[in-house]
């Protein structure tokens, strides 16, 4: 997961251009199921035509649905 994070954190900040990291960019927060949601706006960016499908994974074992979207 760290190796996810740092990758995130490198597009992120390859993005940074001093207004979209304050009205776009990226959101985590938690959720009472347990888990976590995580909205990533990729508007402004160099993926914002790039097609995409939702992410929906399970981890075990609390067999709890977590799902990605990208606006």
């Amino acid at each position: 997961m760290t190796n996810t994070i740092q990758r995130l954190q490198a597009w992120f900040s390859q993005n940074c251009d001093g207004d979209w990291e304050h009205t776009l960019g990226v959101s985590i927060q938690s959720c009472d199921n347990p888990g976590w949601w995580v909205k990533i706006d990729v508007r402004g960016t160099a993926l914002e035509h790039k097609p995409y499908d939702d992410v929906q994974f399970e981890h075990f074992p609390t067999k709890s649905n977590h799902s990605a979207e990208a606006d």
